[in-house]
């Protein structure tokens, strides 16, 4: 039986000069894809304390500008590496995201959540392999998104 599960997390379109920042999943059922940077809103944080956090942590960098941009409610089902099923309810809060700088992006693993980051021109970061979060974000900031 699938066990059940929300969470409730900040995610970050970083944008820098026509690139978009994207993180490889190192785990979870989107492992191997790219992912925006973020997770989780801890206990006791604002979502952007959260944010600041999360982008720092995953990325190296540090959030200059932060605007809400959507909240979108995503329901799928996986296995995870210890065989369990999921049921998952993840409520995402989008920001658009600047950054002053693109110096010292991470793009070694992080140990944690992250197989690197990297920076990606915008009109090429659809034609990756991305969560279907991420292709849903960079969609609507492409021109005719």
């Amino acid at each position: 039986m699938a066990k059940k599960d929300s969470r409730l997390g900040v995610y970050a379109l970083v944008l820098h000069e026509g690139d978009v920042v994207l993180i490889k999943k190192a785990k979870g059922p989107f492992t191997g894809l790219w992912d925006l940077p973020g997770g989780k809103i801890e206990f006791g944080e604002s979502p952007r304390e959260a944010l600041e956090r999360e982008v720092l942590e995953e990325t190296g960098l540090t959030v200059a500008e932060a605007k809400l941009l959507d909240v979108a409610s995503n329901h799928f089902r996986h296995v995870d590496a210890h065989g369990q099923e999921w049921d998952m309810h993840h409520i995402d809060v989008l920001y658009m995201v600047t950054v002053e700088s693109l110096d010292g992006l991470k793009v070694e693993a992080d140990g944690l959540d992250s197989l690197g980051s990297a920076a990606v021109p915008l009109p090429e970061a659809g034609e990756l392999d991305l969560t279907p979060f991420a292709r849903l974000a960079v969609e609507m900031v492409q021109p005719g998104g």
